[in-house]
């Protein structure tokens, strides 16, 4: 708990009180030096409107100084709420950061669009341009400098995060979360290995085998001398390893503090 400033009482007019006065304001800039930069506690719920039309839900956390932000997908197995922990991390940090619900997930859904697993193959090509709207609704909020944009994607999230850093210039560093076939292709990698040379954190399990293959494949492959990979035992995938490794938010805080 937060210990609250305290008010001296009031002395007489003169030296005393001025000095009194100095004491206040000094314990007030400590006091607010101390408190952390995460200006609208559990975020605030935003949308915006997809290509058709749909209304995308997200939710967007405000740090209290201008300045890069993170943009957060999820695994298909979950949604935005999954990343309520980071964000909170991330924020503090000084990042503003969104989340978005995909298309049949949590907010996402519509008239048209009732959920994921009825209906994957036809959202699944969606995502891409619905991570484009979100990352322009990101870019336009006051506080957010456009041109400092990190990405972190879990599992199919990730492969949605490497497929934004390819097209996008604004993405200046790439969190890719145990993610792999069938998410993203041969072609996918190739094209992005070849296009950009920003910053990659891959993280993985070692028994989720094709997950940690396509990570160990984009930190080698990177020319970027600030790339790193972080390989776990077992076989969790995706943010379950928040929880292995209650340390690993603060890593991937810090790789975008060091890139962004």
């Amino acid at each position: 708990m937060r210990t609250p400033l305290r008010t001296p009482a009031r002395p007489k007019p003169g030296a005393a009180w001025r000095t009194g006065v100095a004491a206040v304001l000094v314990a007030l800039v400590a006091w607010l030096a101390s408190v952390p930069a995460f200006a609208n506690g559990d975020g605030l719920e935003v949308e915006f409107v997809a290509t058709d039309g749909l209304i995308l839900k997200g939710t967007y956390y405000e740090a209290l100084h201008p300045g890069p932000a993170v943009l957060l997908l999820h695994q298909c197995n979950r949604d935005r709420h999954s990343w309520y922990a980071a964000a909170h991390v991330l924020v503090d940090a000084g990042f503003h950061v969104l989340t978005m619900d995909f298309r049949g997930f949590g907010g996402s859904v519509g008239r048209n669009v009732t959920g994921w697993e009825q209906q994957k193959l036809d959202l699944w090509p969606m995502f891409d341009v619905d991570v484009d709207r979100a990352l322009e609704f990101l870019t336009t909020l006051p506080g957010v400098d456009g041109e400092r944009i990190g990405v972190m994607g879990a599992s199919c999230g990730g492969s949605q995060a490497l497929l934004l850093a390819s097209r996008s210039p604004s993405v200046r560093a790439l969190v890719f979360l145990s993610s792999s076939l069938p998410w993203i292709s041969e072609e996918d990698i190739t094209l992005f290995e070849k296009n950009r040379n920003i910053p990659v954190l891959g993280i993985a399990a070692e028994g989720d085998q094709s997950s940690a293959a396509a990570a160990q494949r984009l930190f080698k492959s990177s020319r970027n001398e600030n790339s790193r990979l972080l390989l776990y035992k077992g076989s969790d995938h995706g943010v379950p390893l928040f929880e292995r490794d209650s340390a690993l938010v603060q890593e991937i805080a810090g790789f975008f503090l060091a890139t962004l």
